[in-house]
């Protein structure tokens, strides 16, 4: 991966954190249920394969949960950078590196390039 595309991973994963600290609340009741759901896990086994609970997410995030609601924001900050950590090298494999992503990374080459939606060469 190169190195302005890190340093935008980079800059995301420190919005987020960012954001995570202006909000300590969720929009919506849904996301604080499902962490208590995980919290509570370790106390009550059945939430782990509790199907209201999503037993994917509450076994992911059991352990983030036992910090607290800040401590699973962040893991999620972490595994959104991570997802986009891991796609951006396939993404040019693939030659899904778009035209838009090529305009935050490389400007100057999505300026340039005369394919509308190829792979740009900044990877």
């Amino acid at each position: 991966m190169n190195r302005v595309a890190a340093t935008w991973l980079v800059a995301f994963g420190l919005v987020g954190a960012a954001l995570v600290a202006l909000y300590p609340d969720s929009y919506q009741q849904d996301a604080g249920h499902h962490f208590l759901k995980a919290q509570w896990a370790w106390n009550t086994p059945s939430h782990f394969v509790s199907v209201w609970g999503r037993p994917l997410f509450t076994t992911v995030y059991a352990f983030p949960a036992l910090g607290g609601y800040v401590a699973a924001k962040l893991f999620t900050v972490v595994i959104s950078v991570a997802a986009a950590w891991h796609w951006v090298p396939r993404a040019c494999w693939i030659g899904r590196w778009s035209a838009t992503w090529s305009a935050v990374t490389c400007p100057n080459r999505a300026l340039t390039t005369s394919r509308p939606s190829g792979a740009s060469t900044c990877c």
